[in-house]
């Protein structure tokens, strides 16, 4: 299936998961990796624009103790860190780092996905230490990795 015709799918099936609806997280959370996978592809930032305010929505709809919730955490902050690779604003890192933070914070050591998250919010920090020279930022990024 193409990128295109799944994210016309996508939003047909979001269609019928209106808000107050149990799965509509997944399906917000579906068409925002579509929007991504597009983004990555082309180029067009408004792919992933609108992966993010999809992710928040889903993110916004699951409680603090919602086992998923570390994971779209960790999406979003893929997602704003992509966002700082294309447009340079620090606002964009800082989010990204903040968001991978949390995911991190939510997921127990010896947790499978730890490892991951840990590897995603290495290459923030460092990148942050690249922009400003913090070395607290080095540490971190040494730390994680």
């Amino acid at each position: 299936m193409e990128d295109h015709e799944a994210i016309i799918l996508s939003r047909e099936a979001l269609d019928l998961r209106p808000p107050g609806h149990p799965h509509r997280p997944t399906s917000l959370n579906n068409l925002a990796i579509y929007l991504s996978t597009q983004y990555k592809q082309l180029g067009v930032m408004e792919d992933l624009g609108g992966a993010i305010v999809l992710i928040r929505e889903a993110l916004d709809l699951r409680p603090k103790d919602h086992p998923d919730r570390s994971t779209s955490l960790d999406s979003l902050g893929i997602r704003r860190f992509a966002q700082y690779k294309h447009l340079r604003a620090m606002e964009d890192l800082d989010e990204a780092i903040v968001f991978g933070r949390e995911a991190l914070n939510l997921c127990p050591r010896g947790h499978p996905n730890r490892s991951m998250l840990l590897n995603n919010l290495a290459p923030r920090h460092a990148t942050r230490y690249d922009q400003l020279g913090a070395m607290e930022d080095l540490d971190k990024a040494i730390i994680l990795n």
